[in-house]
């Protein structure tokens, strides 16, 4: 199954900064024109859901041109 976004699968920013690296969170913030410190709850909150959308069944989608374009068409939805 996917991963449904509950309460157990919640994520803290500092979980998020630890497995992506503050370099890279930085970088998300960056190109997203946010600070760090927004940056880092912002994730946390969203990878729950777009983990559980771009797993179905618990699957990845079958190819890495499938899971961008999943990927890119979720983050458009939300950022509209």
């Amino acid at each position: 199954m996917g991963w449904n976004g509950s309460e157990s699968a919640s994520l803290s920013p500092n979980q998020i900064e630890k497995a992506l690296g503050r370099e890279n969170v930085q970088q998300l913030a960056d190109k997203a024109g946010m600070s760090l410190d927004s940056a880092g709850p912002a994730l946390a909150t969203l990878l729950p859901f777009l983990i559980d959308k771009l797993t179905p069944n618990g699957q990845l989608p079958p190819d890495e041109a499938a899971l961008m374009s999943s990927t890119m068409g979720l983050l458009k939805g939300k950022l509209e």
